[in-house]
C-alpha cells in the first residue's frame, strides 16, 4: 500500500477520472475527502469505497467559494490531523465555438479550472507546511499542448477546439510550475498530471464518435483512455516514489503529444 494512512483531498471526485483516483487511493490504503458540488454524486462514491473496505468521507463544496475551500481544509486538517494530498480535478467543460464564446462561460471556465484549483492549493498550503510535506497534484489535459484534433460534437480533427477549455488548462500548467517553485522551500511538491482524451461520461456528452476515432488513430497506443487508465500515474505523484519529482508535468495520453 503506497498511501498508507495518508489523507488525501480530490476535489471533482463525484465521477470520471476524480472518482476512479479517489477508489486507487483507497485501494492505496489512504483515507479519501471526497469533494464534489452534488452531494447525490460525492455519498455514492463514499459508499461505494467504504463498501469495499476503505476509508472516505463526502463533502459537498463549489470550488470557487473561497471561503467555504478554507473551512472544508480546515475541517480535514482538524479532524484527521494533515492533509497529505491535494488532487484538483474539479473542471468545467462545455462546447461553444470561439465564434459563440461568451465572456460568462469563459469566466465560468476560468473560475472552476484554473482559479478553482488555485483556490484549493492555497487553502491546504497552511497545514502542508506546517507538517513540511505534501502533495498536490493538478489535473490537466492535453489540448494544453495540441489543440488539433478535438473537434466538437463529432466534428473532424480540423474543426476549431474549445477554446475556454484549453486555455483555462494551460494557465494551468503554469501555475504547476509557480506554485511548484515556492512550495519546494517547505518541502511540498506540486506537479502536473495531464490527461488526454478520456471516454468518460462528461466527454461523452461534448464529443461524438468520430472525434474519438480520430483520436485513437492520432495516438501512439491507437486508443482512447478510461477513466482507470490514470490512477497509476497519480499514485505515483501523490506517494513517495515521487519524492523528487516536482514542477513537472506527466501526461498520461495513450502517446498523443509527446511533450519534452
Amino acid at each position: 500500500m503506497r498511501l498508507k494512512d495518508r489523507v488525501a483531498i480530490v476535489t471533482g471526485a463525484g465521477q470520471g477520472i476524480g472518482m476512479s483516483i479517489c477508489q486507487r487511493f483507497a485501494y492505496e490504503g489512504a483515507y479519501i475527502v471526497i469533494v464534489d458540488a452534488r452531494v447525490d454524486a460525492a455519498l455514492q462514491v463514499e459508499e461505494a469505497i467504504v463498501k469495499g473496505g476503505g476509508k472516505a468521507h463526502a463533502m459537498v463544496l463549489e470550488v470557487t467559494d473561497a471561503g467555504k475551500v478554507e473551512t472544508v481544509m480546515e475541517l480535514v486538517a482538524k479532524r484527521l490531523g494533515k492533509i497529505d494530498v491535494l488532487v484538483n480535478a474539479a473542471e468545467h467543460r462545455e462546447s461553444p465555438d470561439i465564434a459563440d464564446l461568451s465572456l460568462e462561460h469563459l469566466r465560468k471556465m476560468m473560475d472552476v479550472n484554473l482559479i478553482g484549483a488555485i483556490i484549493c492549493s492555497r487553502a491546504a498550503f497552511p497545514y502542508m507546511r506546517r507538517q513540511r510535506s505534501g502533495s498536490i497534484i493538478n489535473l490537466g489535459a492535453y489540448d494544453t499542448y495540441d489543440s488539433r484534433i478535438l473537434g466538437v460534437n463529432g466534428h473532424d480533427e480540423n474543426h476549431l477546439p474549445i477554446p475556454s477549455y484549453g486555455l483555462s488548462k494551460a494557465g494551468l500548467a503554469y501555475a504547476t510550475k509557480a506554485m511548484a517553485r515556492y512550495a519546494g522551500q517547505h518541502k511540498i511538491r506540486v506537479n502536473h498530471l495531464c490527461v488526454g482524451l478520456a471516454l468518460t461520461e462528461t466527454a461523452k456528452k461534448i464529443y461524438g464518435p468520430k472525434t474519438f476515432d480520430s483520436y485513437a488513430r492520432a495516438s501512439a497506443l491507437n486508443r482512447v483512455l478510461e477513466d482507470h487508465d490514470v490512477d497509476g500515474a497519480a499514485v505515483f505523484l501523490a506517494c513517495d516514489d515521487s519524492a523528487f519529482v516536482t514542477g513537472q508535468t506527466l501526461v498520461v495520453d495513450a502517446g498523443q503529444v509527446m511533450v519534452g
